[in-house]
C-alpha cells in the first residue's frame, strides 16, 4: 500500500479505533427497540401458531431465537469490555465461563448462516414445487434443524479446551475476551471467516435461484393474496441475507487482522502483516477501526432487518401485532385503526389496502376498467385518509373473510349499464341486521350522504 494512500487511510482507521461510544450507543438505539419488537412477534407465533405453523415460520422463529440470544451474548462477550465496565467482575469469571461466552458467540454466528440458507432454500422450493412443498418440508424440517444444530459443534466445542483469559488494553479500563492458541491451533476467527465466505457463496447463488425462479412462475400463480403473501416472504428471505453478509465481512476482516501467537515466545502476528507487509501497530489500528462497530453490525444482522422486515412481511403477523399495541394505554391514540390487505388474483387483480375508520361502501363506476372514480360512503364518519393507492380491476365477484376481526368483506356487481359494469366492495359487521338497512339506504341516497370521489390523476 503506497505511503501516499495508506497515510490518511491509516490516518481515518485511527480514528474509527478511537471512537467507541458512538457506535455503541448507535448499536442501543437501533437495537433494544427491535429486540423488543422481535420478542413481541415471537410470543405472537407462538400464542397463534394454528396461524404460523409452516416451516418457514418455524424455521425463521428457531433463527430469531439465536438472534436474540447472539445479541443478549454479545453485550457479555464484546461490548462491556469495549466500553470499560465490569472489568473486575470480569477479572474473576473462571475460564470455562469466559470459553462458553466465546462459543455462544461464533456457535451462533455458524447456526444463523445455516438457517438462512436454509430459508432461502425453503423459499425456492415453496415457489418450485407449489403441489409438493408443504409435504417435503413436513418431512423434511426435523432433519434440517437437526443438522443445522450439530454441523457447528465439531467446530465451536473446542473453544473450551483453548487458554482463555481476559486482555486488558493499553489503558486500563477496556478489555477483549482472548485465547492463548498459536497459529498450529484451531482457530475460531478463521473457521469464522471461511464460514463468511462459504455460506456468502451458497446463499447468493440460492438467492439468484430463488428471484429467478420467482420471475418465470409469477404469470402462472395461485390467489393474488397468497401471491403477495409468497412474494413478500420471497423478499424478506433475500433482504436478511444482506444482513448476514455484512456481519460476513465483518468477520473476514477481523480473521485478516487479528493476530495469534507465533509460537511459546508470546509473539504475535497477524494474516494482514503476512499478506500486506503490514506493521504491527497499523495491524492492531485496522483491527480495533473494525471491531468497534461490531455492535451495530451484529444488531442489524441479527435483530434490526429481520424484525422490522417480518413486521412487514407478514400481514396476519402485522394486523395481530396492532391489535395487541392498541390495548396498551400509551399507545392506544394512535393505533386508530386496522390496516386491511387483501386481493383476489382472478382475471384482474383486485387490490386495495385502506385506512379504515368504519363501515364503508366502495362504490366504483365503469369498473370493468380501471375505475374513473371511487367513492366511499361511510356510516358513522367521513373517511378521511388513504394510505396507498387503490387499484381495482374487478371481473368476478368475491367474498372475503378476515379471521381476526370476524368481518366479511363482499364484492357484488350492482347493475350494468352502457359505460360498463358497476361493482360494490362493502364491509359490515356479520350478523348485523342494521347494516343491511344502512347499506340500502347509502345506495339509494348517495347523494345525501358524506362521499369523496377519488380519480384515476389523483391516485398517480
Amino acid at each position: 500500500m503506497g505511503s501516499s494512500v495508506s497515510a490518511p487511510f491509516f490516518a481515518a482507521m485511527a480514528v474509527l479505533a478511537n471512537f467507541k461510544l458512538c457506535p455503541f450507543f448507535f448499536a442501543l438505539a437501533i437495537g433494544i427497540p427491535s429486540a423488543l419488537l422481535y420478542c413481541s412477534l415471537l410470543l405472537i407465533i407462538v400464542i397463534n401458531f394454528n396461524h404460523f405453523s409452516s416451516s418457514f415460520f418455524i424455521l425463521v422463529f428457531i433463527r430469531a431465537i439465536l438472534s436474540l440470544i447472539n445479541y443478549i451474548v454479545s453485550f457479555l462477550a464484546h461490548r462491556f469490555g469495549k466500553i470499560g465496565l465490569f472489568l473486575p467482575i470480569y477479572l474473576k469469571f473462571p475460564r470455562l465461563l469466559l470459553a462458553f461466552l466465546f462459543f455462544m458467540v461464533f456457535y451462533a454466528f455458524h447456526l444463523e448462516n445455516l438457517l438462512t440458507a436454509f430459508l432461502l432454500l425453503n423459499r425456492l422450493s415453496a415457489i418450485l414445487f407449489p403441489m409438493k412443498y408443504k409435504k417435503l418440508w413436513r418431512v423434511g424440517l426435523p432433519f434440517v434443524v437437526a443438522f443445522s444444530f450439530i454441523l457447528p459443534l465439531p467446530f465451536t466445542v473446542p473453544i473450551f479446551s483453548f487458554g482463555m483469559y481476559v486482555h486488558v488494553q493499553s489503558d486500563n479500563a477496556t478489555f477483549t475476551l482472548d485465547d492463548n492458541t498459536t497459529k498450529n491451533d484451531l482457530n475460531s476467527t478463521k473457521i469464522g471467516a471461511s464460514s463468511a465466505v462459504l455460506f456468502s457463496i451458497i446463499c447468493l447463488l440460492l438467492n439468484l435461484a430463488t428471484l429467478l425462479a420467482y420471475k418465470l412462475r409469477s404469470n402462472y400463480q395461485q390467489n393474488g393474496q397468497h401471491a403477495a403473501n409468497e412474494r413478500k416472504m420471497t423478499i424478506y428471505t433475500v433482504a436478511t441475507f444482506f444482513g448476514q453478509l455484512l456481519m460476513a465481512i465483518f468477520m473476514i476482516i477481523r480473521f485478516i487482522t487479528a493476530t495469534h501467537f507465533v509460537d511459546e515466545h508470546n509473539i504475535r502476528r497477524s494474516n494482514a502483516q503476512e499478506w500486506f507487509n503490514m506493521t504491527l501497530e497499523q495491524t492492531d489500528t485496522l483491527y480495533l477501526a473494525n471491531f468497534n462497530q461490531y455492535p451495530w453490525v451484529n444488531d442489524l444482522s441479527t435483530v434490526v432487518i429481520p424484525s422490522w422486515l417480518l413486521l412487514w412481511a407478514s400481514s396476519k403477523l402485522r394486523e395481530i401485532f396492532f391489535i395487541k399495541l392498541k390495548k396498551i394505554p400509551i399507545f392506544a391514540p394512535n393505533i386508530r385503526h386496522l390496516k386491511l390487505q387483501f386481493s383476489d388474483h382472478l382475471h384482474g387483480l383486485l387490490c386495495i389496502s385502506l385506512t379504515i375508520l368504519s363501515d364503508f361502501i366502495i362504490y366504483s363506476i365503469n369498473s370493468a376498467y380501471l375505475p374513473d372514480a371511487i367513492e366511499i360512503s361511510p356510516c358513522h364518519h367521513f373517511l378521511r385518509q388513504l394510505q396507498n393507492p387503490i387499484r381495482m380491476c374487478v371481473n368476478k365477484p368475491f367474498e372475503w373473510m378476515n379471521e381476526l376481526t370476524s368481518e366479511k368483506l363482499t364484492l357484488t356487481k350492482a347493475s350494468e349499464d352502457k359505460w360498463g359494469n358497476r361493482w360494490i366492495l362493502k364491509r359490515c359487521q356479520i350478523g348485523e341486521t342494521a347494516a343491511i338497512q344502512w347499506e340500502n339506504e347509502n345506495l339509494d341516497n348517495l347523494n345525501k350522504v358524506h362521499f369523496f370521489t377519488l380519480y384515476y390523476w389523483d391516485i398517480g
